[in-house]
């Protein structure tokens, strides 16, 4: 198959897809001419000789070989993407918001498909009237991820929180909640490994004693960022229960999903991409009460051509009660075996893109 990729190829949350799609490729034995967006940085992941020689070769042939007849998969936003490689192209992306933007409808329109990582998103788009929208879901990345077993963690109920220090994830809102329940309790720890690309290193102390007002919990550990996929995989098996996915809007949220796949118990809002994977055996869920809008002032702001419209509200009371019932679940063993990571493959997601391409390509 002749086929153009482009896609960023890092350790960031579209990095992070791009990389294992770009694994499945290489497995399958195909040659795409890859035209990496930004810079090609992968020491986060577990490399091997083999793949490192296909990607620089797929890429260092990339402008010689690739043709606007190839049809080209964008793993990218919907900001950006109106740009193209090639006469025929998918576009994967994941979109956060409750609303599409009329610069956003547009670009959609002049995809040839559009394949959202989750049905909120789909939904969306269709309520929009755009029809060249599919479902292509994020997928488990089991070479990085997996559990393990007899891990040294201290003698207390451990919680996580993982991802991107935003509003619209809720992060300063779930670290005070947990601080009121639990904080300076021996009985309970919280793991945090919360980053921002966009916040400076420098800020970060003050970021943290503005959110607790001076009063930092001794038993809620910051973890400082991780450089390998390797150590993510440690915090998150030395974890019990997860609160990633109390986020109030999300395209997807992997550290929520992982988590869930690793067997761990989820606190998870009842809203937006979770619905897709959250259930019962593996999740407390908690009612979201209502929405407002997800203007935060830093990363989005009214009246701009793309990232409008609301997120979903978390409610402390409603939340508290979600995690007690998540305690309540540990202790007593109520953990079932999670089939996500066989659901949502990196296998699957592939086959559903390049089903997408016609036949004739």
């Amino acid at each position: 198959m002749k086929l153009n990729l482009e896609l960023p190829i890092n350790n960031l949350s579209l990095g992070q897809v791009s990389y294992g799609f770009l694994r499945e490729i290489f497995k399958r034995q195909l040659l795409p001419n890859i035209f990496p967006i930004g810079n090609v940085d992968i020491s986060a992941y577990d490399n091997e000789k083999p793949f490192v020689d296909w990607l620089q070769f797929c890429i260092n042939r990339s402008s010689q070989a690739y043709s606007r007849k190839f049809p080209t998969i964008k793993i990218w936003h919907l900001m950006g993407s109106e740009r193209r490689l090639s006469d025929f192209q998918i576009l994967w992306t994941a979109h956060e918001t409750s609303t599409l933007t009329p610069t956003e409808q547009n670009i959609i329109k002049n995809q040839d498909f559009v394949a959202f990582t989750s049905n909120y998103s789909l939904d969306i788009a269709k309520k929009n009237g755009l029809k060249n929208v599919e479902l292509c879901s994020n997928f488990f990345d089991s070479i990085h991820f997996k559990p393990i077993k007899n891990i040294v963690k201290p003698d207390a109920i451990t919680f996580s929180l993982i991802g991107k220090f935003e509003k619209r994830k809720n992060t300063a809102q779930i670290l005070q909640l947990w601080a009121k329940i639990y904080g300076k309790n021996e009985k309970y720890r919280l793991n945090c490994l919360i980053n921002n690309q966009f916040i400076p290193q420098e800020n970060w102390a003050g970021l943290i004693n503005q959110v607790f007002h001076g009063n930092v919990p001794w038993n809620i550990n910051f973890i400082p960022f991780q450089e390998k996929n390797s150590q993510v995989n440690l915090v998150m098996n030395a974890s019990d229960i997860d609160l990633s996915g109390l986020s109030g809007a999300e395209g997807f949220n992997l550290p929520c999903f992982n988590m869930l796949a690793l067997n761990k118990i989820g606190v998870v809002l009842k809203a937006h991409a979770h619905l897709d994977y959250m259930d019962k055996g593996n999740s407390v869920a908690v009612e979201p009460k209502g929405v407002m809008p997800i203007y935060d002032g830093m990363f989005f702001a009214p009246g701009q051509p793309y990232n409008q419209g609301d997120m979903y509200i978390l409610d402390n009371d409603l939340a508290a009660a979600g995690i007690e019932e998540a305690v309540r679940k540990y202790t007593n063993k109520e953990v079932v075996e999670s089939t996500l990571a066989s659901e949502f493959s990196v296998s699957n997601s592939v086959d559903k893109l390049l089903s997408l391409i016609p036949k004739s390509s």
